[in-house]
């Protein structure tokens, strides 16, 4: 019965197959056709750049801190600095010119208030809270509260890009500013994303297109080859326009994922044309006859590829689910494109069989050969070397940070860290977290209260990691008295700096940090509670809000989702091997190679200070899918020559040199694509790049070595002496 069902489904797919191919270019036009016509989708593709997004996983935090900002206003992000140095600001022509900033200033629409050692804040500055002139006169600052809110960055940008300008245009000579601010370093981001969209992708293609070229020397194979991704890149993204979807600081690496992996395809299946045309057969029946040998090991490359990024599902955030599915789709459909595309220019475009390159074929035919050659003969020598490196990997990895900076994605050297640094460290920083106390009974605060939140407050600014903190306490005591003279009564809405809520049964306290990282603010708001539990007593609580404790909860969980996606691609990816392939026993030997690939690249991490934080994250799952391809192209290739060849030996010398140029020119194609990443002025996107190239090394040498010596050893060989006689017949050649 299962051979029955099995030829049934063969023939069927066969016959779709022969009905396409007598379509001749019809199916082709139709795939161009729509292509255009996804066209029409694209301009309507939105732009979201803004890191809300990656830290939206805590629904009850997001719900807490949306409440606060509605009573308090939006404090952290609401205000753009910018630092003025250069001359005395002391002096009466450096107050003049910092008059003559904010009458420029005044005039921009979108901006709510503005403060400066010329404007102070309502009432002054709040004790403790932010400064406005540095110790030595030297600095100053302009600060300005946006209108449009934290969330709307599309918004914010053309206030944030006249902000710069005026202030620019309108200092003195001598005078420079620097600029810093939660928005400001949003509004860079987005800007590296959109040079990075534009610039490295197509760096990204001409790498790509530079690699093919070199292994054929054919400018018409490089067409064939890329022509699948061409078209299904702009399908995803047309895709994505209808369905209301976003480029996100995530979702923008999905180009560049569709064309590599695409073109890995691809390249596998001019190399099975090849292997055809090398026998003899015409362009049209070869091109057939590889369509028909290569669909299935297509198919399973592209399922556990897609099962690779599916696992980003299980993440918590909605910003990495929708990557993994758009990427996933992506992927899908540069598989059903290249199908369409790449049997057909192969058979009917004549130019393909011209011109190919000589010198780079004979040398991967080479390499290949001595793979063979050594997995066969060393086998032992090679799972030795193999857990050699593998232990030293895993001392890096007990090395990895999981860590992540708000300015570390844009170097320390970036103008935009450098003014945030400035800032901490004359003017009391702009990160931090908001902290709300109330009596835990709701009922308004007795004296005592108050004096406990006096004890807090004063103990906090003693912090040596507190650069500011100040509170709405003083106000309190007075909207308290005034409440219980008239208990019927509330208070008016006050501004922020007031920082008591209406019913008066809430104060807030304001804390400035430094870009601590994650882990540290971790320390520090646990820190945070234990001054609370020891200076407010059981009658008062605290509750840690805001935009900054909401980010570093959002990496938190961003960095566990990506280690639980991983584990979840490990567990999707294999099934899939085993449905695919029937063949438990090379499919279980193929895992540890599958899994040495990211030893690999998280020991490289942690050897190379490299930590762990949303690209590099995301590689885990990824590059478990991309490594499974190369396995699952050698494991579908011993499986044809096991039953052609019939001893074991000579099927894994002939896989290993069957497969071998195809995976090396593969993982080189890769490799290029991914290290385009570097050209990007995000440090996560340069390591995702660095990373996944170490990865894909790791892959490529252990389906090409260590693979092929755990067949020989633990694979169905069941006798020394077909080791030893194919031994012998490669020490002969």
């Amino acid at each position: 019965m299962r051979r029955s069902g099995a030829g049934f489904r063969t023939r069927t797919v066969d016959r779709i197959r022969g009905r396409l191919w007598d379509w001749g270019w019809r199916p082709q036009i139709l795939l161009l056709l729509l292509v255009l016509a996804s066209g029409l989708w694209l301009p309507r593709l939105g732009l979201d750049m803004s890191f809300r997004p990656l830290f939206m996983a805590d629904g009850e935090l997001v719900e807490k801190t949306a409440d606060f900002e509605r009573e308090f206003g939006q404090i952290s992000g609401a205000w753009v600095a910018a630092i003025l140095e250069g001359i005395d600001w002391r002096r009466p022509e450096g107050v003049a010119a910092v008059d003559d900033v904010i009458r420029a200033v005044d005039r921009i629409d979108g901006i709510a208030e503005v403060v400066s050692i010329t404007r102070p804040l309502p009432g002054g500055a709040p004790d403790g809270g932010i400064r406005l002139l540095s110790a030595d006169g030297r600095l100053t600052v302009v600060l300005a509260r946006l209108i449009p809110p934290l969330e709307d960055l599309e918004a914010r940008r053309p206030v944030i890009a006249e902000f710069r300008a005026a202030v620019t245009a309108s200092l003195p000579a001598g005078a420079d500013a620097r600029f810093t601010g939660v928005s400001v370093v949003e509004d860079v981001y987005a800007r590296e994303i959109l040079v990075y969209l534009g610039l490295g992708v197509g760096l990204t293609v001409a790498a790509v297109a530079t690699m093919l070229f070199l292994l054929w020397g054919s400018v018409p194979r490089v067409i064939v080859a890329m022509a699948g991704t061409s078209l299904a890149t702009p399908l995803t993204l047309a895709a994505m326009a209808a369905t209301g979807k976003t480029i996100t600081l995530v979702s923008s690496m999905v180009p560049t994922m569709i064309l590599v992996i695409g073109v890995a395809d691809a390249i596998h299946m001019i190399g099975a044309f090849d292997r055809r045309r090398q026998r003899g057969q015409t362009p049209s029946v070869a091109a057939r006859g590889m369509w028909r040998d290569m669909s299935r090991p297509c198919l399973l490359t592209t399922l556990t590829t897609a099962g690779g990024f599916l696992a980003l599902f299980a993440a918590g955030l909605p910003a990495i689910r929708e990557f993994g599915v758009i990427a996933a789709g992506g992927v899908v459909t540069a598989w059903f494109v290249n199908q369409l595309t790449v049997p057909f220019l192969l058979g009917r475009w004549p130019a393909v069989d011209a011109g190919r390159a000589r010198v780079l074929p004979r040398l991967l035919d080479r390499w290949s050969r001595a793979a063979a050659r050594l997995a066969l003969r060393r086998p032992a020598a090679v799972i030795a070397a193999t857990v050699a490196i593998g232990l030293v990997a895993l001392a890096g990895v007990g090395q990895l940070r999981f860590d992540q900076r708000f300015n570390d994605e844009l170097g320390a050297d970036h103008p935009v860290a450098r003014a945030q640094r400035l800032f901490e460290k004359h003017f009391g920083g702009l990160l931090g977290p908001e902290l709300v106390i109330r009596r835990v009974d709701g009922a308004l605060p007795h004296e005592a209260d108050v004096e406990a939140v006096e004890l807090f407050v004063t103990t906090l600014r003693r912090d040596r990691r507190v650069l500011a903190a100040w509170s709405g306490v003083g106000a309190w005591r007075h909207a308290v008295s005034s409440l219980e003279s008239s208990p019927k009564s509330s208070l008016e809405p006050s501004p922020p700096t007031t920082l008591v809520a209406r019913d008066g049964r809430r104060v807030a306290v304001i804390a400035r940090v430094g870009d601590l990282g994650t882990k540290a603010a971790r320390h520090f708001v646990r820190d945070l509670e234990r001054l609370a539990g020891d200076t407010l007593g059981p009658t008062l609580e605290l509750e840690v809000l805001g935009q900054w404790w909401l980010a570093q909860r959002g990496m938190v969980a961003l960095i566990d989702d990506m280690v639980a996606s991983f584990v979840w691609a490990f567990l999707l990816i294999t099934p899939l091997m085993l449905i695919g392939l029937r063949q438990p026993g090379p499919v279980l030997a193929s895992l540890v190679p599958n899994l040495l690939p990211l030893v690999l690249a998280l020991g490289f991490m942690g050897w190379a200070g490299i930590s762990v934080r949303i690209g590099t994250a995301m590689v885990l799952a990824i590059a478990l899918g991309i490594a499974v391809d190369d396995s699952l192209h050698v494991l579908a290739r011993y499986r044809q020559e096991r039953r052609a060849r019939g001893t074991q030996p000579s099927a894994l010398s002939h896989t290993v040199r069957g497969t071998g140029p195809a995976l090396i020119a593969t993982t080189a194609v890769l490799i290029a694509g991914f290290l385009s990443m570097l050209t990007s002025g995000l440090v996560a996107i340069r390591d995702m790049g660095l990373v996944a190239a170490v990865a894909l090394t790791g892959a490529l040498l252990a389906d090409l070595l260590l693979l092929p010596a755990l067949l020989a050893i633990f694979g169905d060989i069941g006798k020394a002496s077909s080791i030893r006689g194919a031994r012998a017949r490669l020490s002969a050649r």
